[in-house]
């Protein structure tokens, strides 16, 4: 064992000789270079070179009253009424945003499903459209004699609701939508004519589509017979 560290000792030792005697000792001449003071003196006169006086842009009036009202902002919000009026005008705005939206999507007014401003030229008002005060037979008969297509059609649709609620059929309620209805009649034998009946009312209507005699006559001729087949 002492043997075989020997030969191991003797091995590594003549392997560092080895490498000692293949080194290549640096013969140059050293130069030794310093700093030209003149040209540094030179270059801190340039004003390229002149770093720490270099300024930042000025600041609009615009920009600082922004500074100011984020700033303002930062301290209200810091405070628990600060917080609280914050989260209550988050609230009123969120819940405005989604009333905004139903309005502008359903097509309503405050006054329910036929409260929508009936259009140009279209003097006729129901008042708080309660179909139960309208005299429909004249009203009808006025809208066609002055050419009122569209508020006829409309009419003619209120005259059916009229019919089914006097009927039974459905519960009409001022604030309720046709879906409404059609989900009220939607086990009856006659709910297509019905969904039929709805969608023109709201093509010529809400779609405030021009439409002329001859087609008013069609139209007119369908709320009649489902009319006279409700009784």
């Amino acid at each position: 064992m002492k043997a075989r560290l020997l030969v191991w000792y003797f091995l590594m030792l003549f392997g560092a000789v080895k490498a000692q005697q293949t080194l290549q000792m640096d013969t140059g001449a050293i130069r030794q270079r310093s700093f030209n003071n003149s040209a540094i003196a030179s270059f801190k006169k340039q004003q390229a070179f002149q770093y720490n006086k270099l300024k930042e842009p000025a600041i609009s009036l615009w920009d600082n009253f922004w500074s100011w009202f984020w700033f303002k902002i930062g301290q209200l919000l810091n405070t628990k009424q600060g917080k609280t009026t914050a989260w209550t005008l988050l609230v009123i705005f969120v819940v405005a945003m989604v009333a905004l939206f139903v309005f502008k999507f359903t097509g309503m007014n405050k006054n329910g499903l036929f409260g929508r401003k009936s259009g140009k030229g279209l003097q006729y008002t129901t008042g708080s459209d309660d179909i139960n005060s309208i005299a429909f037979d004249e009203a009808i008969a006025a809208a066609e004699a002055s050419g009122k297509y569209r508020l006829s059609v409309r009419l003619l649709y209120l005259q059916v609701l009229k019919s089914m609620s006097d009927q039974g059929h459905i519960n009409w309620q001022l604030n309720k939508t046709n879906t409404d209805y059609i989900r009220e009649v939607s086990s009856s034998q006659w709910v297509t004519a019905f969904k039929e009946l709805t969608n023109d009312f709201e093509y010529t209507w809400y779609g405030e589509t021009l439409i002329d005699k001859e087609t008013y006559e069609v139209l007119q001729q369908k709320f009649q017979s489902f009319n006279s087949w409700l009784q």
